[in-house]
């Protein structure tokens, strides 16, 4: 499956707003007909880092996150896309309804479901090589 080119926005309002008329506006499934919605709370996570890691404050947009904007829904209906249960940071364990899509030059996307029908996008982001095999390391991702 080939991936789209890198998308270049002149600020973080501008890809705000193609993030809410691309993804929280339309009607996007996985490869196993999941819905994926998309709040519109969900940009500043994904789209933004912090530059404090200690505090996680996600006060810095992320320029290499937002080129890969559109990967997104492709990374979502990857059939080659390697599966995972996802990480609970909170309570320090594997998180069973986080499925984490791991697809081509180390790109994860992340979402959470409601039930086996839908989910909430959380994030996507490269993973070093060191996340990647962290993520690899865990459960695999079956479906409920």
């Amino acid at each position: 499956m080939g991936y789209p080119p890198f998308r270049k926005f002149k600020d973080a309002a501008e890809c705000e707003q193609y993030y809410k008329v691309k993804y929280c506006a339309a009607k996007i499934t996985t490869f196993d007909n999941i819905r994926v919605f998309f709040p519109a709370g969900s940009f500043k996570h994904a789209f933004y880092k912090s530059t404090n890691r200690k505090i996680s404050n996600k006060n810095l947009f992320a320029q290499d996150r937002a080129e890969r904007i559109d990967w997104i829904i492709f990374a979502l209906q990857d059939t080659n896309a390697e599966l995972f249960c996802g990480w609970d940071n909170k309570k320090k364990k594997i998180d069973e309804n986080r499925r984490v899509a791991v697809v081509v030059d180390n790109y994860v996307v992340v979402i959470l479901l409601r039930n086996s029908l839908n989910a909430i996008f959380i994030t996507a982001f490269v993973a070093n090589q060191n996340t990647i095999s962290k993520i690899k390391l865990g459960k695999p991702w079956t479906k409920i």
